[in-house]
């Protein structure tokens, strides 16, 4: 866990490095194939909006890699957001990073859809 400018094993002691507000959803992993080391996708809005940040060690220093939008659609009822964006290291390359997301206004029912950007 990352405590102000340094690492923590203690999770009540655990600070976000991430300026700004709280993000809506954030998912880390290594990316050792993609030759990315570790990877963080924070998601910065309801409308499909993502920043990854990349860092050699768990522990920082995370530098900004791109930001980005996936592409969702508006749905009727309340659950209408873009939400769940996930890096997928099984599947991004050196030049390509893959994101999975719940699209709420694909089909009937919303689904999950992957996309990829370049990094």
């Amino acid at each position: 866990m990352v405590s102000g400018p340094s690492w923590s094993p203690d999770a009540s002691a655990a600070a976000s490095f991430i300026a700004g507000p709280k993000p809506s959803g954030v998912s880390v992993a290594s990316f050792p194939a993609a030759r990315r080391g570790f990877v963080l996708v924070e998601q910065t809005g309801i409308g499909g909006a993502f920043t990854v940040y990349g860092s050699a060690v768990p522990a920082g220093p995370w530098k900004p890699v791109r930001s980005g939008r996936v592409r969702c659609r508006a749905a009727p009822g309340y659950a209408n957001f873009c939400r769940a964006i996930i890096g997928h290291p099984e599947l991004s390359t050196p030049s390509e990073l893959v994101l999975s997301y719940f699209d709420p206004g694909a089909g009937a029912r919303g689904h999950v859809m992957v996309a990829g950007f370049r990094w």
